[in-house]
């Protein structure tokens, strides 16, 4: 069976790994590697493994930094639209 993504579903499918980060600073530092990652250029896996540490940043620490967070979402609004729109 498949997700939506194309990708093979199997039971024993890593789950989100919480990320801890203590700073703006080191929430900037991800979220831009993430955002280069979310190129069209870059392979999907790649890509695939971008959302993942995305989806750790959620999980994590992150929302912790209130604003700043919030800020670092939305700037991922446009990368995130491209993924979706080139599935």
């Amino acid at each position: 069976m498949q997700d939506g993504g194309g990708r093979p579903q199997s039971s024993d499918e890593r789950a989100c790994q919480p990320l801890r980060v203590d700073s703006e600073r080191e929430l900037q530092q991800e979220v831009d590697a993430i955002t280069r990652a979310l190129g069209l250029e870059v392979d999907w896996e790649k890509r695939i493994v971008a959302l993942e540490r995305l989806e750790g940043l959620v999980a994590g620490t992150a929302p912790q930094l209130g604003q700043a967070f919030e800020a670092a979402v939305r700037s991922l609004q446009d990368p995130l639209i491209q993924q979706i729109t080139d599935r």
